[in-house]
């Protein structure tokens, strides 16, 4: 998992160690000192402290980091969190920042938490909200309100987990993006909520909207996507059937409907899953305000449209698509994220890193994995190359572990010339491979002397 000037992950013991910039506290490091990888402490109380090595009643499960505020969800259900505070995202009824992982207390029955998710994952502190997805189907959210995208049928925040009233034990996912949120219920329904400026709540206007709303594709929802940074979102759902829809901001064609006007309702994209054997099976939306996409069919088709004024749709050009285009340089992806999201378009550093493998049995199993990179010039691409790179190619990982690769994940956000990405992947043996802007140890690890840029990947 990662958030801008730092990074964690899970270890196999159900531990998990944490670095970088302690900004906010957003490390747990009390000392506010930045760090290499280390075991923070997760307290109960303001006093009472657990050390984490010393636990053996419960394992993590889930770490999620936003800006300046990382939370980590326990197999019982209980959630922890240190960092920014500035409207209560770390659900303690107060709004002091805090520099260690503190229990957030939840009501009484409401059970434990399956996973969570928030708005805002890498920027603005002061927009940012959290939301519990419970075991049992229920949603809590507490944090920033002003959009109303808590869905508590107001815009006013909350201090602590609020339960939210529109769903009754019903929900199966959570998803959000920009200041919106959205959520698929069991039985396929897709409801949207929060700020509507670019129609991405799909309700056919462009006011903000307080309360879930159900949205329709005209048949059951497979798969919900939301995508999006500040106030440009824009949203994709799969289709039981695999057809594909989309609404929100449309700004570079990163809808799909061949147009650049925002949609209000869901639209159909039709040059997609539009016949059997070619139907729409994973989607992957990312570039903030300037959105783009990758999409991958039945057949093992990869396809991708948007914004592309760096090469980051891995096409072999630099010219944006307003039309799912098909891409023949990348092979059955289990991931494609993007990196260096930006509200500055003096500073579009978009880039693409995917995780391919050779056919789906490999995509399902999640082994054999190829990390190959596109994208704006620089460190992040993680191989020698020579400006940007608009064909996807591997990166610097020596064998025999390129090849043998699992999970990607990324980092970075910038309004300014910073650059600020980075990436890890993890390979089947469990070791952490890094590359790209090291400030503040963010790479995990001292490099030459100092925390400064590695281009190749190296082994944390």
């Amino acid at each position: 998992m990662k958030a801008d000037y730092g990074a964690a992950v899970i270890t196999e013991d159900g531990g998990f160690m944490i670095w970088g910039a302690p900004t906010s506290g957003r490390t747990g490091s009390i000392n506010a000192r930045a760090r290499t990888p280390f075991r923070p402490s997760l307290h109960n109380s303001t006093t009472g402290g657990i050390p984490l090595a010393d636990v053996t009643n419960f394992k993590i499960k889930q770490v999620v980091l936003m800006f300046d505020t990382s939370y980590v969800v326990t197999t019982e259900g209980d959630v922890y969190a240190t960092g920014y505070n500035g409207q209560s995202q770390l659900g303690d009824g107060g709004t002091s920042a805090r520099p260690f992982f503190r229990k957030i207390a939840f009501p009484t029955g409401a059970g434990p938490v399956r996973y969570m998710q928030t708005t805002q994952h890498e920027a603005e502190n002061s927009t940012s909200a959290a939301f519990a997805l419970m075991e049992d189907g229920d949603v809590y959210s507490w944090g920033d309100n002003g959009f109303g995208h808590l869905g508590h049928g107001d815009n006013t925040n909350r201090l602590t987990p609020t339960r939210m009233i529109a769903f009754d034990q019903n929900v199966r996912m959570i998803s959000g993006g920009g200041r919106c949120m959205g959520a698929l219920t069991i039985d396929h329904k897709i409801f949207m909520w929060g700020e509507n400026n670019q129609g991405q709540i799909g309700n056919g206007g462009t006011t903000d909207v307080y309360t879930p709303t159900e949205i329709s594709i005209g048949g059951d929802c497979a798969k919900l996507k939301v995508s999006g940074q500040s106030a440009s979102t824009h949203c994709h759902a799969i289709r039981a059937d695999g057809k594909l829809y989309g609404w929100g901001g449309n700004a570079y064609g990163q809808i799909g409907d061949n147009s650049t006007t925002n949609r209000t309702t869901p639209t159909l994209i039709s040059t997609l899953g539009q016949s059997t054997g070619f139907e729409v099976i994973d989607i992957w939306g990312m570039g903030g305000e300037w959105g783009f996409n990758y999409a991958l069919t039945d057949n093992g088709n990869v396809y991708s449209w948007g914004h592309n004024t760096v090469g980051n749709l891995g096409l072999g050009d630099n010219v944006n698509k307003l039309v799912p285009t098909l891409n023949n340089n990348i092979t059955w992806p289990s991931q494609c994220i993007g990196m260096g999201k930006s509200t500055s378009a003096s500073y579009l550093y978009q880039r693409t890193a995917i995780m391919s493998h050779a056919n789906l049995a490999d995509r399902i199993a999640r082994q054999n994995g190829v990390v190959l990179t596109c994208g704006l010039a620089g460190e992040p691409l993680g191989r020698p190359h020579s400006g940007n790179q608009n064909v996807p190619a591997p990166v610097g990982i020596a064998p025999p572990m390129q090849g043998k690769l699992q999970w990607l994940t990324v980092s970075g956000y910038h309004t300014s010339s910073t650059n600020s990405n980075f990436c890890m992947v993890l390979d089947e043996e469990g070791i952490m491979h890094m590359w790209g802007f090291g400030a503040n140890y963010s790479t995990g690890r001292i490099y030459n002397g100092s925390d400064t840029t590695p281009w190749q990947p190296m082994i944390l």
